[in-house]
């Protein structure tokens, strides 16, 4: 699938419910806010509906195009969640310090690492 049909993919959320990560609540599963697995996604209004994380969209996306969800079947401690993403893509040396002075092709995936202040963000 190339790019410009996963931007359309994602642009079908637009307006969709963003939830932030609260310990207390919430676990990484494959419902929401996470939607974590490595299984087709659920349809898209359930999803829409329920809202997600970040992180959440792009784990939605992966399984849309037949994509592992970082962390499933590697031994992350918090699969699918920004911590997960930033080490999957560290892993496959995936990862380039962000130049804010500098242009990045369409679809590149911008990433935090998770932290305790903000969580990171995707």
């Amino acid at each position: 699938m190339d790019v410009n049909a996963i931007i359309e993919y994602i642009k079908k959320y637009k307006g969709m419910k963003y939830t932030r990560y609260d310990k207390k609540n919430n676990i990484m599963t494959a419902e929401e806010p996470f939607w974590v697995s490595n299984s087709p996604p659920p349809p898209f209004q359930e999803v829409y509906n329920k809202g997600s994380t970040c992180v959440g969209l792009i784990n939605i996306v992966r399984r849309h195009i037949g994509l592992t969800v970082p962390g499933i079947n590697q031994n992350y401690e918090i699969p699918g969640g920004t911590e997960a993403w930033f080490q999957y893509l560290s892993d496959n040396n995936r990862l380039v310090k962000i130049d804010l002075t500098k242009s990045y092709p369409l679809g590149t995936l911008l990433v935090q690492d998770f932290n305790e202040f903000d969580q990171g963000h995707v």
